[in-house]
Formats: C-alpha cells, sequence, structure tokens
C-alpha cells in the first residue's frame, strides 16, 4: 500500500510545522542529565574520530562516528531548546526554520544522505571523501557546540 497522496504531497513540502504537527518533534522539558550524557557522547565520538586515521579500509566507518557525533550534538542542542526530535530530517529542518541557518541545515542534510547510504544500502567511500566529509563535520560539530549553553 502507497502513501496517501495527502501524505506523499507533504514529503515535498516538509518544514518544522510539519515534523510538530506529525509529532515527529515534541514540546518537552528540558532534561540537563540526558543533554549532559548526549554532550558526553559526542565528545567521545568525535575524540574517536581525530585519534584514529582514515584509509580506504575505515572511511565509512570513521565518517559514520563523526556523523553519530554530530547527531548526538544537534539532539542535545534541540533538548536544550526543549524538544525532542524522532529522526535526523527533522533535526534538519530545526536547524534551517528555527535557527535560520541554511548553511548548518545544508551540511546536515547532506551528510544525512550519505551515511543513509552508508547505513542500509552499504555504499562504500573512499578515504579522499571521508576526509573532506570530516572537516565539514567537524565544522558543524563546533558551529552547534557553539549555541549549546551549559
Amino acid at each position: 500500500m502507497g502513501l496517501s497522496y495527502v501524505a506523499w504531497s507533504r514529503c515535498f513540502n516538509m518544514d518544522w510545522h510539519s515534523c510538530i504537527d506529525d509529532k515527529n518533534a515534541i514540546k518537552m522539558t528540558s532534561n540537563s542529565e540526558r543533554i549532559k550524557s548526549l554532550l558526553h557522547s559526542a565528545k567521545r565520538r568525535k575524540d574517536f574520530v581525530e585519534n584514529h586515521k582514515i584509509d580506504d579500509t575505515n572511511a565509512e566507518i570513521i565518517f559514520s562516528d563523526m556523523y553519530e557525533g554530530c547527531l548526538e550534538l544537534l539532539h542535545a542542542f534541540v533538548a536544550q531548546k526543549g524538544y525532542k526530535v524522532q529522526n535526523h530530517i527533522c533535526l534538519a529542518y530545526f536547524l534551517r526554520d528555527n535557527e535560520n541557518d541554511r548553511e548548518l541545515f545544508m551540511i546536515f542534510d547532506r551528510y544525512r544522505k550519505i551515511r543513509n547510504d552508508v547505513l542500509y544500502y552499504g555504499r562504500m567511500l573512499d578515504k579522499g571523501f571521508s576526509i573532506k566529509a570530516i572537516q565539514e563535520l567537524s565544522y558543524f560539530y563546533q558551529r552547534i557546540k557553539g549555541k549549546i549553553i551549559m
């Protein structure tokens, strides 16, 4: 059974408000312990990536870890803003629509799609691509970290 026309058409018109309406993002009370835990986990992943040499045998693994670290950091950020978000695309819409930051939206969305290809379709990444992606994700990480107030 396919998507209804309404559901199908919403895929092309999604925004933060759609995420709220569809309950993919819910308002919650900020939980400082959860935020601290996410920050700690994000930092451990970033440190792991920085301490491992990337080569063609581990490029997508190291890339995925950096993406996951950014994802955890982003979850901490939206939690601090009082939201729990159920999926990656709604996190991207939060950046674009709530933070008015198209640059961070574009970075996260680009690597969200690539990480999805790695995880679900077995896409292999080469060393050169992964190094560039990790540099851009490191920039993303620093920008999001700078937005978190602790």
